[in-house]
C-alpha cells in the first residue's frame, strides 16, 4: 500500500507496475491511495490495483492562510477532544483524525489513511507500506518472518548532528532526548512491512502519538522517539540496511555499493537483489537500471540528485 498525492503518474506507474511483477494477482493485493486518479486509469487497470481514496488536500502550493487556518481549526478539535470525558462526543475525536488525513502534510497525513484503511483488510495477512515516488519491487517480500512483527529497516545515517535524522530529533525532542540516542541508529519508515494485525495495532498507536501533537515534527523523528521510549505494544524487528529485504539508497551509498543483476539493483558486497529498493532514484546506476526496466512506463527523464531532506 503506498500513499501517492501529488506524485508524478511516471513515479506511481513504476510502483505499480514494479509491485505486480513481483508479486501475482493471486496472492497480493496492491493498494494506491490516492485523492486523484486521473491519468492512472491505465495502470491501475493493467496492473489490478486498486485505488482507495483519501481526503487530503495538501498540495505544493498550500500557502500560509491555509496553513494558519488549519492549525486554529485542528488545535482547536484536539483542544477539545483532551477536554471532554472519555466517552462524550466521539465523533469529535473520530473527526479530528479525519480532518488530519484531509489538512495535513502527506506525510503524517498518509499514516491516518493508513490506519482507516488497515481496518477494514481483515482478509490480508501481511502489508507492505511503502512510499510511493521512490520505491521499486523487484522480488516477493511476504513471507514467515513477517508472521507476527512488523519489520522496520535501519536508516542509512545515523543520529549525528549533520544528519536530517539528528537534526529531525533534536528539533522534535530536544538537547536531552537527543544524547539519549544518538549512539543508536535510527529506522526509515520509508518502508514498513509486517503481520497485518500487528502492522494495524503499531499505526494506531504511531497515529495517536502524532495526534498528540500534531506539528512541529517529523513524522519519522515520532517513531524513532517511540522505539527509543519502547512505547509500541506489538513487536517490532529492526533489521540491518541492506541485510535484509530492504534496501534505503541514501546517505553516502554511491555507484559502487551497488551492481545490477539481470536488470534488477543488487548489493555489491554479495551480488543479492534486494526485494525492495527504497531512494533508488538517489544513485544513478539504480535510477538508470529503473528507467531502463520500466521504460514502457515512462517518459524519458534524466537522473536528478536529490538532497536527503527534499527526498524525505
Amino acid at each position: 500500500m503506498g500513499f501517492a498525492t501529488n506524485q508524478s503518474p511516471e513515479s506511481v506507474a513504476v510502483f505499480l507496475a514494479s509491485a505486480r511483477a513481483a508479486h501475482p494477482r493471486s496472492s497480493c493485493m496492491i493498494a494506491l491511495v490516492t485523492d486523484d486518479v486521473s491519468g492512472l486509469e491505465d495502470v491501475l487497470e493493467r496492473t489490478g490495483a486498486v485505488a482507495f481514496h483519501t481526503t487530503s488536500t495538501w498540495t505544493p502550493s498550500t500557502g500560509k492562510p491555509s496553513k494558519g487556518v488549519n492549525r486554529v481549526f485542528l488545535h482547536s478539535l484536539r483542544l477539545l477532544g483532551k477536554a471532554l470525558p472519555d466517552k462524550s462526543l466521539p465523533e469529535i475525536r473520530v473527526g479530528y483524525w479525519h480532518m488530519l488525513e484531509a489538512w495535513h502534510h502527506p506525510q503524517l497525513a498518509r499514516w491516518f489513511a493508513y490506519e482507516r484503511i488497515l481496518r477494514f483488510l481483515p482478509g490480508v495477512r501481511q502489508v507492505v507500506l511503502a512510499d510511493v515516488k521512490d520505491v521499486v519491487f523487484q522480488s516477493e517480500c511476504f513471507g514467515d518472518h513477517l508472521n507476527g512483527v512488523v519489520v522496520a529497516t535501519e536508516d542509512q545515517e545515523t543520529f549525528a548532528l549533520e544528519t536530517w535524522n539528528g537534526r529531525w530529533y533534536r528539533d522534535a525532542f530536544g538537547a536531552k532526548a537527543w544524547e539519549a540516542v544518538k549512539d543508536r541508529m535510527p529506522v526509515c519508515i520509508g518502508v514498513l512491512m509486517g503481520d497485518r494485525a500487528a502492522m494495524r495495532d503499531i499505526v494506531t498507536e504511531f497515529c495517536a502519538e502524532i495526534a498528540r501533537s500534531p506539528f512541529g515534527k517529523i513524522e519519522q523523528a515520532v517513531f524513532n522517539r517511540m522505539i527509543a521510549m519502547d512505547a509500541f505494544s506489538r513487536p517490532l524487528d529492526l533489521v540491518p540496511n541492506r541485510d535484509g529485504a530492504v534496501a534505503h539508497l541514501a546517505a553516502g551509498l554511491t555507484d559502487g555499493d551497488v551492481e545490477i543483476v539481470e536488470g534488477q539493483i543488487a548489493d555489491a558486497r554479495t551480488a543479492r537483489v534486494w526485494p525492495v529498493v527504497h531512494m533508488y532514484d538517489r544513485v544513478a546506476t539504480a535510477h538508470d537500471a529503473v528507467q531502463a526496466r520500466f521504460a514502457s512506463e515512462l517518459r524519458p527523464e534524466p537522473h536528478v540528485a536529490t538532497t536527503e531532506g527534499e527526498a524525505k
